[in-house]
């Protein structure tokens, strides 16, 4: 399986930790996904990646302390990308 195949899952993508991760994916080619409560900053970490890797991830607001919020979000991702191989919490 080669990186463009891959999709990663991102938690707290919006900053910090998360958005380091969801770049370093991007570079590598891995399609993204970033999962936070902050849709502005969310879209924000999304807009910066795509414009500095070319590879805009997939924005899934979500609370993680919400069950179904976060089978929600695992499904978005899953039909969106067909797949989930990568999980950053």
């Amino acid at each position: 399986m080669t990186d463009e195949t891959r999709t990663a899952l991102i938690t707290g993508g919006g900053s910090g930790i998360g958005a380091a991760f969801a770049r370093r994916m991007a570079r590598r080619g891995i399609r993204c996904a970033i999962l936070g409560r902050n849709a502005d900053k969310l879209e924000r970490t999304a807009a910066e990646i795509g414009t500095e890797e070319g590879l805009t991830p997939l924005v899934v607001p979500a609370d993680q302390q919400d069950e179904a919020a976060v089978r929600s979000a695992v499904d978005q991702v899953a039909d969106a990308f067909g797949r989930i191989d990568i999980v950053f919490n």
